[in-house]
């Protein structure tokens, strides 16, 4: 009978496939457009998602710098008997004494420049420009800087009706300097969102322009998803489009033309 072990190599022999008789797996050009297509479908979905989520954070945290300027000037006005950081610029070439840097700076950021940690991080917007939109440098010089040290960028614009040296916004009662001068100070904007500027005032027309450049520095800014942000004397901080914006003197002063209806909004009497 046969053998129930079959001794090694007595066998037949497999001869292997000629690689010309093998099954080929490959993508017809039909499926790769296909594939190519969902892949693109799929990056439009969630390319705009991630830059919303980020668009969103940044907000989040320029409100929160917002709020930690608020406490800073609350802090400042506190200390000084009710008197307001120092708006605007000085009538002499924009230079404030005392205390100041020697060169252009402004009597706010002097004033809370101790209640920031002495930061400038806090200022600069997250998502904004390093520089101008029209390259220019900001004429802003840090406190205790050196006339040599560069100038830099100022995302948030003080209310330069507020406290301000200007002779012009004092001769016609555009100027409170104290919180107890000011009728609505819930409705009183103390800080905004500006393109590349650290003043806004209300006789200047283009920071109530909902049309306004946002390569001018002094425009009301929306690089927050269409928003900007307003900080109000009693601490809330609040966003905002361009349009919204410029119709908060008409919606909340009852008289004047528009541009007394501007600086009233900006010192809070009306």
């Amino acid at each position: 009978m046969f053998p129930l072990n079959k001794p090694p190599g007595n066998g037949p022999k497999r001869r292997p496939i000629p690689p010309s008789s093998r099954s080929i797996i490959a993508f017809t050009l039909i499926e790769l457009l296909a594939v190519v297509a969902i892949i693109a479908v799929l990056a439009a979905i969630a390319i705009p998602a991630a830059q919303s989520m980020l668009g969103r954070g940044d907000a989040a945290k320029s409100m929160a710098q917002m709020k930690s300027i608020g406490v800073a000037i609350a802090s400042s006005i506190a200390e000084n008997n009710g008197a307001f950081p120092r708006g605007g610029w000085g009538d002499s070439g924009g230079v404030w004494t005392p205390p100041v840097t020697p060169g252009p700076t402004t009597g706010w950021l002097v004033d809370i420049w101790p209640y920031v940690g002495q930061s400038r991080a806090v200022f600069v917007s997250p998502g904004a420009p390093a520089t101008s939109p029209t390259g220019q440098t900001s004429w802003t010089m840090m406190p205790n800087a050196k006339p040599s040290d560069p100038r830099y960028p100022m995302h948030y614009g003080y209310n330069a009706q507020l406290n301000s040296n200007r002779d012009t916004f004092k001769a016609n009662n555009h100027n409170v300097d104290r919180v107890s001068a000011v009728q609505r100070l819930a409705k009183l904007p103390v800080l905004i969102d500006v393109v590349f500027q650290n003043n806004f005032y209300g006789g200047l027309a283009n920071v109530f322009d909902p049309n306004a450049s946002q390569s001018n520095g002094t425009s009301f800014a929306t690089r927050h998803n269409g928003r900007g942000h307003v900080l109000w004397a009693d601490g809330r901080v609040t966003a905002h489009t361009a349009e919204e914006w410029a119709r908060m003197p008409e919606e909340n002063v009852p008289i004047g033309n528009v541009f007394e209806k501007r600086w009233k909004f900006c010192n809070g009497n009306y």
